[in-house]
């Protein structure tokens, strides 16, 4: 499938289906066992009737309705998720009859993070075209799940990175937003839903060309001897003349990370180690 704007279909990402199937079963094993109860006990057999405390048996099977109606709403509920179709130069959200096109060079954040039983490599990835904008995300339980996460990370850094690079040539500035790293690990751990990871309350520092503002603090890369990549710690280090770091970021908690290394590299070419 070919659109004239968005290129080439890669592939299309649907909400899975497991967690509203179990529910479905639950309710019908439940509803099975409600209707036992009441041919087994409520109703006479051979003229005998049920000598305990019929309210008891009427309070069991509301119990187990209730609770097979609240895993099935629960479930319902949860698997009502946009479908992503991926082209080569945006995504196209459908949710509820409605079409969304964000294009790659568009989506002003990206930032892949971990969560569930994986510990290190990123399984989810959620994406925005603005500050104001909500935040889209692919999580474990949508098809091509890991596809997705490489494709927009690839297409974001080939589309989205140029563009800013251009920016900052042109004397403009570029915010970049980061998270707190106690907030992200109680996240990652500690994740009820993906609206947690959404919520969290963001930073953010302003690059230039030649200089680097955060926290009211002016970095001018002028005054960088070396800027180096520890892998230990996934932290970049702006380090001065003296061999002192004098700014450093932990690269895993930025936000379209691979596109701020990229403008640093471009303007640093000779003291960049990464």
């Amino acid at each position: 499938m070919i659109n004239d704007t968005l290129g080439n279909l890669a592939f299309t990402c649907k909400p899975g289906r497991i967690l509203l199937i179990t529910a479905i079963v639950v309710f019908i094993l439940f509803t099975a066992a409600s209707v036992f109860i009441c041919f087994t006990t409520i109703l006479p057999i051979d003229g005998v009737h049920f000598s305990g405390d019929v309210f008891i048996i009427y309070k069991t099977i509301a119990l187990l309705m209730g609770i097979g109606i609240l895993l099935l709403s629960v479930a319902i509920y949860l698997s009502k998720k946009p479908i992503f179709s991926l082209y080569q130069n945006g995504i196209v959200s459908s949710f509820n009859a409605v079409e969304k096109k964000l294009y790659f060079d568009e989506i002003k954040d990206i930032y892949p993070y971990t969560s569930g039983k994986k510990l290190f490599m990123p399984n989810n990835i959620m994406f925005r075209g603005s500050d104001q904008d909500s935040w889209q995300v692919i999580s474990p339980d949508y098809s091509n799940n890991i596809e997705a996460l490489d494709f927009i990370i690839d297409q974001h850094a080939s589309q989205y990175t140029p563009k800013i690079v251009e920016q900052l040539k042109n004397g403009e500035e570029v915010t970049f937003h980061y998270m707190n790293l106690q907030q992200k690990l109680l996240n990652q751990f500690f994740v009820v839903s993906n609206k947690s990871f959404q919520n969290i309350d963001s930073k953010s520092f302003r690059l230039f060309k030649d200089k680097i503002i955060k926290d009211d603090n002016v970095y001018h890369f002028d005054d960088f001897r070396r800027i180096t990549l520890n892998t230990i710690l996934n932290t970049i280090n702006f380090i001065n003349y003296e061999g002192k770091i004098v700014l450093s970021f932990t690269h895993t908690l930025i936000f379209s990370r691979n596109t701020f290394m990229d403008a640093i590299r471009e303007f640093n070419k000779e003291k960049v180690e990464f």
